[in-house]
């Protein structure tokens, strides 16, 4: 269902048709804080993504005035430290003390430093650390893993206590941390000691299917590959597999709806759940709209749907398995394969 169709029959139940009371751009935000809403409170929307390591980035820069001025669509990364007093950008530790110049200049540096992030995966010790981008839309982790090992999130806090030479450890990951609350991104912990380099996809144009890509009734679909990758990149280009790379299984937060022709994340059958929370929305805002016994009577409406769908989640999940699997390599007896008696004598 399209923006357009949430919209009509939101305006069907405002009686307002033709916009006298509410514009399009207030329900599109009301829509959209709807969704918000009501994700939080039941975390509903749930996705699997594969993050790429070595990471990829656009640009690379140097001075915060730079950023603005950086069209990206993965991330940019900042290079080499920023030193805020002089506004200087410097390698080794020794370097601001040398500017400064009211001490010597001998503070300790190891590793190598590096303007590109790709050359911190080329078997020397980095002197840096280079964040990978959580995926889009990502909002809390339910599972993690590396190379399809789960791996646990640990603060680095942990890790300074336990690791002096954390920066460039390298080895096996088996953590993940989180370098500033405040940016969608996050560090694997020690740094891969033989990361695998993953071809794009040749030449430009859309990813239609893979080789890799199989369905089996026996363990269901969880990719569907009319849609590899979410849709606010555009048309699918490229395919991350979860060998060698991190895989997240995560509760999302909803895509905002911006053009005529969007849709929701949420299934048919739960949006008019968040029309209502919209509606509610709608007849409490100081507009000439506003019914106070019309925003308790769809808010009522709308907790009573987010009950439905906390119940939902509570009896669908209650019955089901999850796990990573090995193509080719059989997990367990599948229908196909002949069953034995209970009584037929074990083999040693």
């Amino acid at each position: 269902m399209t923006w357009t169709n949430n919209l009509s029959r939101i305006r069907r139940f405002l009686r307002d048709p033709d916009a006298n009371i509410w514009d399009d751009a207030l329900l599109k935000n009301l829509f959209n804080d709807a969704q918000r809403d009501i994700q939080m409170k039941t975390s509903y929307l749930d996705d699997v993504q594969a993050v790429r390591v070595p990471p990829m980035y656009d640009f690379s820069y140097l001075q915060d005035w730079e950023w603005p001025f950086l069209s990206s669509t993965i991330g940019n990364y900042q290079a080499l430290r920023f030193h805020q007093q002089a506004e200087i950008v410097f390698c080794h530790r020794w370097e601001p003390q040398s500017v400064w110049g009211l001490v010597e200049a001998t503070a300790p540096d190891e590793g190598i430093h590096f303007t590109q992030p790709f050359e911190a995966f080329m078997g020397e010790v980095p002197g840096d650390i280079v964040p990978l981008q959580y995926p889009s839309g990502f909002h809390n982790a339910k599972f993690v893993a590396w190379d399809k090992e789960p791996i646990d999130f640990i603060t680095l806090k942990k890790i300074q206590q336990d690791d002096p030479s954390w920066m460039g450890r390298s080895g096996e990951p088996f953590a993940y941390w989180r370098p500033d609350k405040f940016e969608n991104q996050f560090c694997l912990y020690p740094n891969p000691s033989d990361p695998v380099w993953d071809d794009i996809a040749d030449g430009p144009g859309m990813v239609t299917h893979t080789e890799e890509a199989t369905e089996s009734s026996e363990y269901g679909i969880i990719i569907d590959t009319g849609d590899l990758m979410p849709s606010d990149f555009g048309i699918t280009t490229d395919i991350i597999e979860a060998n060698d790379n991190v895989l997240f299984v995560f509760s999302k937060n909803p895509t905002a709806v911006a053009d005529v022709t969007d849709e929701s994340d949420f299934p048919d059958y739960l949006q008019k759940y968040v029309e209502y929370g919209a509606i509610e929305r709608a007849y409490a805002a100081n507009t000439d709209g506003q019914i106070q016994s019309l925003r308790d009577y769809w808010a009522m409406r709308r907790e009573m749907g987010m009950k439905a769908i906390t119940r939902f989640i509570s009896m669908r999940k209650q019955d089901r398995d999850y796990r990573l699997t090995v193509k080719g390599v059989p997990g367990f007896r599948t229908r196909k394969a002949p069953r034995l008696p209970d009584s037929y004598p074990a083999t040693r």
